[in-house]
């Protein structure tokens, strides 16, 4: 199997070369800025060294109704109390609508608690 080497953009973002046909495509890649994991079950993949890798900044983790956020420092994930990436969003209160009936609901509530709460 060829290898293909992966380069860094002048903006800084990965870029993998594919040979196609004797020529060389540049694709842009690019990796989110936070991910949501929401725990079902215990053991599994080690989730965390996979968005390592990808160097995604934050991870929130959803669990039992809290969610906990993790930033990428160093190499490795670091409980922290507020999300850095989304910066005044109210963990606790968005925690409140994990378990609601249907996602279209859980926006809806959400929404409603946000209009209440900029009045």
């Amino acid at each position: 199997m060829e290898r293909t080497p992966v380069t860094r953009s002048p903006a800084g973002s990965p870029t993998k070369c594919l040979p196609v046909k004797s020529r060389l495509w540049a694709i842009s890649i690019s990796f989110p800025n936070f991910a949501i994991e929401v725990v079902w079950t215990s053991g599994g993949v080690n989730e965390l060294e996979v968005y390592r890798k990808l160097g995604v900044r934050e991870v929130w983790y959803s669990s039992r109704g809290r969610i906990q956020p993790y930033e990428l420092v160093q190499e490795q994930y670091r409980p922290i109390e507020q999300s850095k990436v989304l910066q005044g969003i109210d963990l606790v209160q968005l925690a409140r609508f994990i378990d609601s009936p249907s996602t279209s609901h859980a926006i809806r509530e959400y929404r409603k608690s946000l209009s209440r709460l900029s009045r």
